[in-house]
C-alpha cells in the first residue's frame, strides 16, 4: 500500500509537471531548444548513481547506530522508503522506513534515527554548497535573510548532537515498542556522511549540467552553478512542510537562481527547472528497477542480518534465537 500510494503520487507529480510545460509552451517555444539523447542518457546515469550513493550514506549511518543491513538490502529498503516523501505530508518516508524495519529486525528506532539523521544533513550540505557557490544571491531564496539562515543552521546542529539523536532514538522505540539502545553516535561516522553528501551535490550538480547540454544550445553555466543552483532549491523545496517533495517551491526557486545567474528568461528557466523534477523522478525509478526483483523476498545476507540480531536481542519476531525455537520445540513434544 506504501508503494502503490508513492507511485500514485509520482503519477500526479509527473502530471502536473507536464501540464506546467504545456503552460510555458507559448513563452518557450521561440528558444531554440535541441535533444541530444547521449546528454540526457548521461544525466539519467548520474542521477542514478548519485541515489546509489546517497544509499550508502544512509546505510553507513544506520550501521554506525547499531542497526545490522547488508549493503544490497539497505540500499533497496532506502530506495522504496525514499518515494515516501512524495505522498502529502512529509512524514510517510520516516514513517515507512520506521514501520518497515520494525517488521523485518526489530529495528525501525534506530532507522529512524538513520533516516532523521541523513535528512538533517542533507539540508545542511545542500545549504552549504549553495552559500559557497551563490553567495549573497542564495540570501534572494524565500525565507534567505542572514538571520532565519542562521537560525536555521543552529537548530540543524542541535538536532544533529549525539545527545540529542540519542533521546529521539529512545523516544521513537518507545513510541514503536521496541527495546533499543542505540549505540553512542559517532561524530567522525556523521563527518563521512557530511563528506558523502556534499560529493552527491555534486554529481547531482554535473548531471544538471547534461540535461541542461541535452535540451538547450547556446552558452550555459557550469556543473559548479548547477550544483548550487540545485541544492538551493532542494533545501527550499524540503522545508516547504505543505509541498509534497517540494513540488511547486523547488522549481520555482530553480527557475528564479536560474534567470537570476544566466542569460535565461523566466519561461525558460522555468521549463528547465520542471524539467529536472522529471529527471530525478525518472532516475529515482530506474534505480527501484534495478535492484527490486520482482517476486523475490530477502536476500541471503538479510536472512543473515536478521538471524545475528535476533541472537544478540533474543526478542520480537526478528529477534528468536534457535536456542529459543529449539526450547518452544520440546516444550510442544
Amino acid at each position: 500500500m506504501f508503494v502503490a500510494g508513492a507511485l500514485i503520487a509520482v503519477g500526479v507529480l509527473l502530471s502536473r509537471q507536464w501540464q506546467d510545460l504545456a503552460h510555458l509552451r507559448s513563452e518557450i517555444e521561440t528558444f531554440p531548444w535541441r535533444i541530444s539523447w547521449g546528454w540526457i542518457a548521461a544525466a539519467l546515469a548520474l542521477a542514478t548513481l548519485n541515489l546509489f550513493l546517497m544509499a550508502g550514506v544512509w546505510v553507513d549511518l544506520f550501521r554506525a547506530r547499531g542497526g545490522t543491513v547488508d549493503r544490497l538490502g539497505g540500499t533497496r529498503i532506502w530506495l522504496v522508503t525514499n518515494l515516501g516523501r512524495y505522498i502529502p505530508g512529509k512524514v510517510w518516508q520516516f514513517v515507512g522506513m520506521a514501520a518497515y524495519m520494525k517488521e523485518r529486525s526489530g529495528e525501525g528506532a534506530l532507522a529512524l534515527g538513520a533516516t532523521i539523521t541523513f535528512q538533517l544533513l542533507s539540508i545542511l550540505t545542500g545549504l552549504a554548497v549553495a552559500l559557497a557557490v551563490l553567495g549573497t544571491r542564495a540570501l534572494e531564496l524565500p525565507g534567505g535573510s542572514p538571520v532565519r539562515l542562521a537560525l536555521l543552521v543552529v537548530a540543524l546542529v542541535v538536532l544533529l548532537h549525539p545527545a540529542v539523536m540519542r533521546v529521539l532514538v529512545r523516544l521513537a522505540a518507545r513510541l514503536l515498542s521496541e527495546d533499543a539502545d542505540p549505540a553512542p553516535t559517532s561524530v567522525a561516522a556523521d563527518v563521512r556522511a557530511a563528506g558523502g553528501l556534499l560529493i552527491a551535490w555534486g554529481v547531482y550538480g554535473l548531471g544538471f549540467w547534461c540535461l541542461a547540454r541535452g535540451t538547450m544550445s547556446g552558452p550555459l553555466p557550469g556543473p559548479v552553478v548547477l550544483a548550487g543552483v540545485f541544492a538551493g532549491g532542494y533545501v527550499v523545496g524540503y522545508l516547504a512542510l505543505i509541498a509534497p517533495g517540494g513540488i511547486v517551491i523547488r522549481e520555482g526557486a530553480i527557475a528564479g537562481l536560474l534567470a537570476a545567474l544566466t542569460p535565461m528568461s523566466l519561461g525558460v528557466a522555468a521549463a528547465l527547472a520542471a524539467m529536472t523534477r522529471i529527471w530525478i523522478v525518472l532516475s529515482e525509478l530506474l534505480a527501484i528497477s534495478l535492484v527490486a526483483v520482482p517476486g523475490r523476498g530477502r536476500g541471503a545476507g538479510d536472512r543473515a542480518e536478521i538471524g545475528r540480531a535476533g541472537g544478540e536481542r533474543g526478542a520480537g519476531p526478528a529477534g528468536r534465537s534457535r536456542t529459543t525455537d529449539d526450547s518452544d520445540n520440546n516444550q510442544r513434544t
